[in-house]
């Protein structure tokens, strides 16, 4: 999937970027297609699990 916009941090208009960012590694760039897809990945199995009890 090729990203739909130029790879740029979403920071609102009004607010400063945060300095410390827990979750976001500094070294490679982090796609939110591969966020989400994974995210389905992983909540798919817990998803028919709860649907099957």
């Amino acid at each position: 999937m090729a990203p739909r916009h130029p790879i740029a941090p979403v920071v609102p208009a009004g607010r400063p970027r945060p300095r410390s960012r827990p979750m976001v590694p500094s070294r490679r760039r982090l796609d939110p297609d591969r966020i989400v897809g994974f995210a389905c990945a992983a909540l798919l199995p817990l998803a028919l699990w709860l649907a099957r009890t």
